[in-house]
């Protein structure tokens, strides 16, 4: 789907691009995936979270191997640092497509993952500290990306980025409810924000420079009110977005939880600040 237009030798350099970096990601989870059909005999998931405390120890080399494989896999699919670069290439597809991608069934499959085999996660403290060590700096790193940007698309491929930083922070902290509920509001929000941007981009034949839109809130005031809306919720507009409140039980978690620690919150605080939270309208 990156590779739509294969005309163009800059879309399909963007799409091999994703397939060679994610498959790093997933070479990792399959052979984290052999070690646990090694030690428990099976990958049905209901019968790994119960197996799992029984056969390994708390903090074991085992489990924390098997741990860190499966978090370099959710690093790969769901674009955590160092494996980010491909996300932001791979707007060279439809906008359709960057919404499906972005809100639903590729770059929140790490996060997924993860929350799944959280009891594999809980076994081992160390790997649960990385996680939330890597979704703080991704979400820092991404959200100042975001910053410098002038494609509209390209500004909210950062900032999905940051925003699965987010989730990674809740899982790193154990806050698993609240990694699962800014994936669905997130979901939700960024979708319509790419397919906003994508009817924009369509009326301005195929502009993706910010600093060339502006004005356009007569002409297209349906996509105006949905952008805005959008918008509204990624930056966390207090007590009327539900971006605002999977955000906040995050950063209560990052602060308050016993995984959780004063660096991170204040990091996720930064990343929420920043101006990269509300997108051009």
């Amino acid at each position: 789907m990156i590779g739509f237009w294969y005309e163009s030798e800059s879309n399909c350099m963007a799409a091999r691009k994703a397939f060679v970096i994610t498959r790093i990601g997933d070479t990792a989870m399959i052979i984290g995936l052999f070690l646990l059909f090694r030690e428990l005999g099976t990958l049905n998931i209901r019968e790994i979270l119960a197996l799992a405390p029984q056969h390994f120890a708390k903090g074991g080399t085992t489990v924390t191997w098997i741990a860190g494989l499966l978090l370099a896999g959710g690093m790969g699919k769901s674009a955590q640092l160092p494996l980010q670069t491909w996300l932001p290439d791979a707007m060279a597809g439809p906008s359709p497509v960057s919404a499906l991608i972005h809100a639903a069934t590729m770059v929140t499959a790490g996060v997924y993952l993860i929350a799944r085999m959280h009891t594999i996660f809980e076994l081992s403290p160390a790997i649960m500290h990385l996680t939330a060590i890597t979704g703080a700096l991704t979400l820092l790193i991404a959200g100042c990306s975001a910053m410098v940007q002038t494609d509209i698309k390209r500004i909210l491929a950062y900032s999905t980025i940051s925003q699965i930083g987010f989730m990674f922070l809740a899982l790193g902290v154990g806050a698993w409810s609240a990694a699962i509920f800014h994936f669905f509001t997130h979901a939700f929000f960024k979708a319509l924000l790419f397919l906003a941007a994508g009817a924009v981009i369509e009326v301005l034949h195929h502009e993706h420079n910010i600093f060339k839109m502006g004005g356009l809130r007569k002409d297209m005031p349906l996509i105006f009110r949905t952008f805005t809306i959008g918008a509204a919720a990624l930056a966390a507009v207090p007590m009327i977005t539900a971006g605002f409140f999977s955000k906040d039980e995050i950063l209560w978690f990052a602060w308050s939880a016993q995984g959780g620690h004063p660096l991170l919150w204040v990091a996720g605080l930064l990343a929420h600040l920043s101006p990269h939270s509300i997108p051009p309208a």
